[in-house]
């Protein structure tokens, strides 16, 4: 299989390795030097796309562009899909043999980095016939696992996934910045530990949450806050909505007590109102 890859950062290069290493014929088409192990590489505005499969690995907001760009250079026969996870493949010309989208639920390292694809990668996809046929033809060079989605769920997948992978990662990085802040000599290692154990917690629901907010403990709530405050105050809203959040949902779910609830909600009320009083 002849693979054209349109843009060589994180995604392009790990997919495009892994290809290699499958025995496809891959070229990464791109505007600026990729990295040294993403060869062969050629200028996007240089180079003829004489390729069965075109991917365009792309940041979302270029994917309309490069897709227009190469429609009239490419083999009529020629398939081109794109990584969106939040678009879908009707961003793509109508010039080619087929269409698709192909999201991979996985955290990509940086590309210097030159890891490839693991196997066993969960790609959501959807595309028209041609198009996803070819989606499961590559997928399987990959030794990866498609799920193929309604076009219309993809912006509430991609949230999903944005949540678990980015907002995970936020919090990580947070509690990286405290741990480091009082002077801890491990916390990269602390932070791994919990989000470790946290995954092996199955199934994601609420009876495997624990902490301060599941016993309805307002002290130790509060005791957070006024830690916070004095030199984490960007923090401080981040930590009360993900209280807020996270209460609602144990009451939900019958774990929280209402009335411990309240508390909860009157901690934060005054706590915010302790915030803004006048020193």
């Amino acid at each position: 299989m002849r693979v054209a890859i349109a843009g060589a950062g994180r995604v392009g290069c790990a997919v495009g390795r892994a290809l290699q290493q499958a025995g496809a014929d891959v070229s990464f088409i791109v505007r600026h030097q990729p990295p040294a192990d993403c060869v062969p590489w050629f200028r996007i505005e240089k180079w003829n796309f004489d390729a069965d499969l075109v991917l365009i690995a792309t940041p979302d907001r270029e994917i309309r562009a490069v897709a227009g760009e190469i429609a009239s250079r490419v083999p009529e026969t020629a398939v081109v899909g794109h990584f969106s996870g939040a678009l879908g493949s009707d961003c793509l010309s109508n010039g080619f043999a087929g269409r698709f989208s192909a999201h991979p639920v996985y955290a990509f390292p940086l590309p210097q980095q030159g890891r490839v694809l693991p196997k066993n990668v969960i790609f959501t996809i959807e595309g028209d016939a041609h198009g996803l046929e070819m989606a499961r033809r590559t997928l399987d060079l990959l030794h990866a696992r498609p799920f193929q989605i309604n076009r219309a769920n993809k912006p509430l997948y991609h949230a999903a996934c944005v949540i678990a992978a980015n907002f995970t990662s936020l919090n990580a990085l947070i509690a990286s910045w405290i741990l480091r802040a009082i002077g801890h000599p491990w916390p990269d290692e602390i932070v791994r530990a919990l989000l470790s154990s946290a995954a092996d917690l199955k199934p994601f629901d609420e009876a495997t949450i624990t902490g301060p907010v599941t016993r309805g403990d307002t002290n130790v709530i509060r005791e957070h806050i006024r830690a916070l405050e004095p030199k984490f105050p960007l923090f401080i809203d981040h930590y009360k909505s993900s209280v807020t959040t996270l209460a609602r949902l144990l009451v939900n779910a019958g774990i929280l007590e209402e009335k411990q609830w309240k508390k909860i909600r009157q901690a934060l009320k005054n706590e915010k109102e302790r915030d803004s009083s006048p020193n």
